[in-house]
């Protein structure tokens, strides 16, 4: 081969290399973008309304605190690690979860402290935690389909609702940082 062929020949090669991992790159930015804008998921603290069941709960958590009001089963944990309240309700003639709360209010889950989760730190929906502010919140998940300010003793609190398939999010903040965060299988 001429060195003139040859020389054109590894100048197409490194071109088309190039060309190639331009490509690679391209894809891998397409798929992170993809994977963010999937579609939300109900879920907080690895559990999925709808889904999954109260014994998934006491395989990743622990027995916790039980309770049954009327036709409700609901289980309780305190988080030691983020000084938080894990709740997760069913309905006793079903075996999915139905709701799931976690926040930082004490008055909220009273006699949970007993059922205490060590040594992990609970996510939402991707990976927000508990003390986001609302700007942060709305930049992951975009902008909420309802706002509104929710009145109760001795707090001030601003609500957000995200609509997740037939599921309703509601996230409550109090002087910008996330206290609350609830998801509801069945909003009606």
């Amino acid at each position: 081969m001429s060195p003139l062929v040859n020389a054109r020949f590894v100048s197409l090669r490194t071109a088309v290399s190039g060309l190639f991992a331009i490509c690679l790159l391209s894809a891998s930015a397409l798929i992170s973008v993809a994977q963010h804008r999937a579609p939300l998921e109900p879920a907080i603290a690895s559990i999925t309304t709808g889904r999954d069941t109260l014994d998934k709960v006491r395989s990743l958590y622990g027995q916790g605190v039980e309770r049954i009001v009327g036709d409700v089963r609901t289980l309780c944990y305190y988080v030691e690690a983020d000084r938080a309240y894990l709740s997760v309700s069913s309905l006793q003639h079903e075996a999915r979860v139905r709701q799931i709360s976690l926040t930082t209010l004490a008055d909220v889950a009273p006699g949970c402290q007993a059922a205490k989760v060590n040594g992990k730190h609970l996510t939402l929906l991707r990976g927000l935690v508990l003390g986001d502010s609302m700007g942060k919140v709305v930049a992951v998940l975009g902008p909420p389909s309802r706002t509104g300010k929710m009145p109760m003793p001795n707090h001030e609190l601003v609500y957000t609702d995200y609509k997740i398939g037939a599921a309703l999010l509601t996230l409550q903040y109090e002087r910008d940082k996330l206290i609350l965060a609830a998801v509801d299988a069945s909003p009606e």
